[in-house]
């Protein structure tokens, strides 16, 4: 049983480990740049002289799928057990 133990935690310390490797490497970088674009012009996003800023999309609101809930009548007896006992 120890030797489950074992090999369960080695298993469980390479995924861990191949996970924070996976989120550790840097990602893959275009080595062209575009046409007439400097660096620090393609660093930001900011809109060129030229360039007029897009509006962002706004989501559009869906309503609830779910009806609104209804108020269920109290039943009489309970009305009565009530009445029962705040009289008591």
């Amino acid at each position: 049983m120890k030797n489950f133990y074992k090999w369960n935690l080695i298993l469980v310390l390479a995924a861990i480990a191949a996970l924070l490797i996976g989120c550790a490497s840097p990602l893959p970088q275009e080595d062209v740049q575009g046409e007439g674009k400097s660096a620090s012009a393609e660093a930001t996003n900011a809109p060129t002289s030229t360039q007029t800023p897009v509006p962002s999309a706004t989501p559009t609101l869906v309503p609830s799928e779910t009806p609104t809930p209804t108020l269920t009548p109290i039943p009489a007896w309970r009305l009565e057990l009530i009445a029962e006992l705040e009289a008591a």
